[in-house]
């Protein structure tokens, strides 16, 4: 009897170390995740603003003059 409980016991510290193990991964690839999520999102608002001044009409100190 006395050894079957301290198998249980064994199985349980495994399987508890193994579940904060899993959560601990998780959680750190949710961080990364969101981390290069925002990452994206402002390189992409970067160079949307970069292609539009590209394109714009406008000259620093000079207005165009159509004749």
């Amino acid at each position: 009897m006395h050894k079957s409980i301290q198998h249980q016991r064994l199985l349980r510290n495994v399987e508890f170390r193994d579940r904060y193990l899993a959560e601990r991964n998780y959680e750190r690839v949710t961080f990364w995740s969101v981390v290069t999520s925002v990452v994206m999102m402002v390189t992409f608002f970067i160079q949307v603003i970069m292609i539009r001044s590209l394109f714009s009409d406008r000259v620093k100190g000079k207005t165009s003059v159509k004749t």
